[in-house]
Formats: C-alpha cells, structure tokens, sequence
C-alpha cells in the first residue's frame, strides 16, 4: 500500500465503508493509516512505522528481496 495508490484508495474506500462524506486522504492521513493498521496500536508509531514513512516520503525504496519483505510484514508490501 505504500507504493500502490490503487491499493491505498481501495483501502481507504473500505476503511470510510465508502462514505459519501470521506475526504481525500493527503500524505500525513496516508502515513496514519498504514502505521495504524501495521502497529494495531496507534501509541507505538516510532518502534513500527519509520520504514513506511521513508517510504511514503520517497527516502527509501521498497525491499526488493522476499526476506525483507516477509520481514516488515505481510500486510504492508
């Protein structure tokens, strides 16, 4: 989801149950949703959720080899 829009749209489509009052979700609300739904714990954001944020941010690319992608989780990827 944090390379795939599409995805991310899907998610966040499913996530407002497809409200018709939903807003657009900007970078920031893009990070919260992933971090909260990989964490399970909103107050655990800086142990879980520094990967993603690089990678939402375009500082660091997404793993390449099935090692690390099994590593930082099945759901993120």
């Amino acid at each position: 989801m944090t390379s795939k829009e599409d995805v991310f749209n899907l998610y966040h489509k499913h996530y407002w149950k497809n409200s018709p009052r939903r807003g657009t979700c900007d970078g920031e609300c893009r990070k919260r949703l992933i971090c909260d739904a990989r964490s399970g714990r909103s107050h655990d954001r800086r142990a879980l959720c520094v990967h993603i944020e690089a990678r939402i941010d375009g500082a660091a690319p997404a793993p390449q080899t099935w090692r690390a992608w099994l590593y930082n989780g099945l759901s993120v990827s």
